[in-house]
């Protein structure tokens, strides 16, 4: 079982590698190269303080954290923002026709926020996979 903190968490080489998406070898290999923490586990197993910002967000709906009621509304709004984002570069383009530029660009950087918000939403409900590395066990 790992522990956890603000800034990472305590995780053997196997589970370094599962979460990540490489190899026993490349978990070692990362955590030597990066300077991470090693302590031996009650089990006698080596763990290795991996940083957050080296994990992959967790999928929220698997963790049981993502309740579906709030899975739904998180679709709704996602979907509605896209729409949205969709309308006003429709409109932006015509306001670009019809000469009146300014309000065509702030149209289109409104449309681009609403596109960025959906895709914060899309990526609660769809967290992205871990990327494989490329000869990591180099």
């Amino acid at each position: 079982m790992a522990a956890v903190n603000r800034d990472g968490e305590w995780l053997t080489y196997d589970e370094t590698a599962s979460r990540l998406g490489i190899t026993y070898g490349t978990a070692r290999h990362r955590a030597r190269k990066n300077g991470w923490a090693t302590r031996t586990g009650g089990d006698g197993r080596i763990q290795t303080f991996v940083p957050s910002a080296e994990l992959p967000i967790p999928d929220l709906r698997e963790a049981g954290l993502l309740p579906p009621e709030l899975a739904a509304f998180f679709e709704r709004v996602a979907t509605a923002f896209e729409e949205s984002a969709a309308g006003l570069a429709v409109e932006a383009g015509r306001l670009r026709a019809d000469g009146n530029e300014h309000a065509a660009q702030a149209g289109f950087s409104t449309g681009i926020a609403f596109g960025c918000v959906a895709l914060v939403f899309r990526a609660a409900l769809n967290p992205p996979a871990p990327v494989a590395e490329e000869n990591a066990d180099v």
